[in-house]
């Protein structure tokens, strides 16, 4: 279990640098932004998978913990808490990313009138 958890973390961190190096590196298309929105999304899902693992095992651990021994006090862990902080971070890249697709402007053609046809 602990193999899938780690294997997802660097799937997730891959996805997530696509999205980064995608979205700096090209521009501001809105093709672009829509391939960077995706891969943040799909690392959003990936993290999310690596965080119900992660909550059901340490739960689960402390459980165990707490139940065979009298005298223990346990918590989950700041990597977890950090694993949620990660998600919500990419949640919100990926609202950024979709909405800055999305509902950006379009951008308006250079008209054809020719400055010395005035004249």
């Amino acid at each position: 279990m602990f193999v899938v958890n780690f294997i997802l973390y660097w799937v997730s961190f891959v996805l997530t640098l696509f999205a980064f190096v995608f979205s700096v590196c090209t521009h501001f298309n809105r093709i672009t932004d829509s391939i960077a929105s995706l891969a943040s999304g799909l690392a959003f899902l990936v993290l999310l998978a690596c965080f119900v693992i992660l909550a059901i095992c340490a739960f689960q651990l402390v459980d165990i913990a707490i139940n065979s021994v009298d005298d223990y006090s346990g918590n989950v862990g700041p990597c977890t808490w950090m694993t949620l902080g990660a998600l919500l971070g990419l949640l919100l890249a990926t609202i950024y990313y979709g909405l800055g697709c999305w509902l950006r402007r379009k951008r308006q053609p250079a008209t054809t009138d020719n400055y010395y046809d005035k004249y």
